[in-house]
């Protein structure tokens, strides 16, 4: 979890090993990258967002979003990490939405608004599981083959390089 303290108006305290060399530059903000833990109520922040937003017609952007947590609590999130808040809130059952079509982010407010979600989120997986069991099924690779040499096994399709 990141420090409250060594947040200060926005602009992140540098590593104590790494104050000497950093001196005279200034770090502008905080940018959350993968692995580390949010700073406290972000998740919290994405939800009562969405809580505001039920329906198709109420929906928000991801940049009003993004302009929020930043404002709140004085931290950039890129894409990747706002995806895997909203899969937080999936998992908890929160009917949490988006069409892919840019109208933005809501709580499904209708079963028919949920199962269009449904639809295209669940399609996303099949294909993945489609291209990991052909992968399990193709030519283990050792290192340093030439694999424009290798021969497709009857599963797989010729592609042309």
């Amino acid at each position: 979890m990141v420090n409250p303290l060594t947040l200060q108006a926005g602009r992140a305290q540098p590593p104590p090993g790494q104050q000497k060399e950093n001196m005279g530059k200034t770090i502008n903000k905080y940018i959350y990258r993968m692995g580390k833990e949010l700073p406290y109520g972000v998740e919290r922040t994405v939800l009562r967002i969405l809580q505001n937003c039920a329906g198709h017609e109420r929906a928000v952007q991801r940049d009003y979003i993004y302009e929020q947590i930043k404002r709140l609590h004085g931290v950039d999130i890129d894409d990747r990490t706002l995806r895997k808040i909203l899969e937080k809130i999936r998992s908890r059952g929160i009917r949490a939405v988006d069409f892919e079509d840019g109208s933005g982010l809501f709580i499904a407010e209708t079963e028919e608004e949920y199962q269009a979600f449904r639809a295209r989120y669940g399609a996303h997986a099949f294909t993945q599981l489609k291209v990991i069991r052909a992968m399990d099924k193709g030519i283990p690779v050792e290192g340093g083959e030439d694999l424009t040499r290798m021969r497709p096994i009857p599963q797989q399709m010729e592609l042309e390089v």
